[in-house]
């Protein structure tokens, strides 16, 4: 039991060191380019939504990926058009 404790506790160490890594980064870096938004958050801003970032790295460090490769720039599929609307 004790060892099942301690490895819950080291994954989820790892978990979170890797979060804040990547939280720093996607707090100062990556946001920018998904969320017009975020471009004009200042460093009060970054701080607040670091935390965050930590705990979903691998949901937001997803989107910032797929920004990449989407038309749009934001991770999200763009807006079907209806096509033979007058």
């Amino acid at each position: 039991m004790k060892a099942a404790v301690e490895l819950i506790l080291l994954v989820l160490g790892g978990y979170l060191a890797v979060g804040v890594v990547a939280g720093t980064f996607l707090a100062f870096v990556g946001v920018n380019r998904f969320d017009p938004a975020a471009r004009r958050g200042n460093l009060w801003f970054r701080v607040a939504v670091l935390p965050g970032l930590a705990a979903l790295w691998p949901l937001v460090l997803g989107r910032a990926i797929k920004a990449r490769s989407t038309p749009t720039g934001t991770g999200l599929r763009p807006r079907p058009t209806s096509e033979g609307a007058s």
